[in-house]
């Protein structure tokens, strides 16, 4: 076998190797010899078009980009980790309602609500927004916020601005209005 023609009786078979001349058949043997081959792969079997080649990487790209977001939510999942969202309400009771003044000015739409673990490590945090005022008496307003809250801690410790600290269990802060702070009057 060679990848060359040796000679005028040498054959080339299927496979596009050059095969020696087949000496004749011994009168017992039963199995003949494979019958020659002179046909080559044309140029478009034997090199693929630019298109294949495009669609060849094409595809490994999307099976790369399929197997790494595979492996990432199984990572993400491994460790049991889920998150809740939680909806709280922060209200403040002022006669200056939404726009509060004196011992309040520190109460606004940009005020931050942080959740943090017991080790103290911040998990989530947002901000108070815009709030709702209420036209009862005492004049007050009501601000809504929205936290993702982390599964696995053995206590959550809840801020709003400098106004203290709330400590929570995973069931306590994942009950329904469970987190509804009030501040002032």
């Amino acid at each position: 076998m060679s990848d060359v023609q040796n000679g005028p009786d040498w054959w080339q078979g299927v496979d596009g190797k050059w095969y020696p001349p087949v000496a004749p058949m011994a009168a017992s043997s039963s199995v003949p010899p494979p019958p020659p081959s002179f046909t080559t792969p044309s140029p478009e079997v034997a090199a693929p078009a630019p298109d294949s080649k495009k669609r060849t990487a094409i595809i490994a790209s999307v099976a790369a980009v399929v197997i790494v977001v595979t492996v990432l939510a199984i990572a993400l999942t491994a460790g049991g980790t889920s998150t809740k969202s939680v909806v709280g309400t922060f209200k403040l009771i002022d006669s200056s309602q939404c726009d509060p003044d004196g011992g309040y000015g520190d109460i606004n739409s940009s005020t931050p609500v942080v959740l943090k673990g017991k080790d103290g490590k911040e998990l989530a945090r947002t901000e108070l927004g815009n709030g709702v005022e209420d036209s009862g008496y005492p004049l007050s307003c009501t601000w809504a916020f929205t936290l993702k809250v982390p599964k696995g801690q053995e206590y959550y410790v809840l801020s709003v601005g400098n106004r203290g600290e709330m400590k929570y269990t995973w069931n306590e802060i994942t009950q329904p209005f469970a987190i509804g702070l009030t501040l002032g009057d």
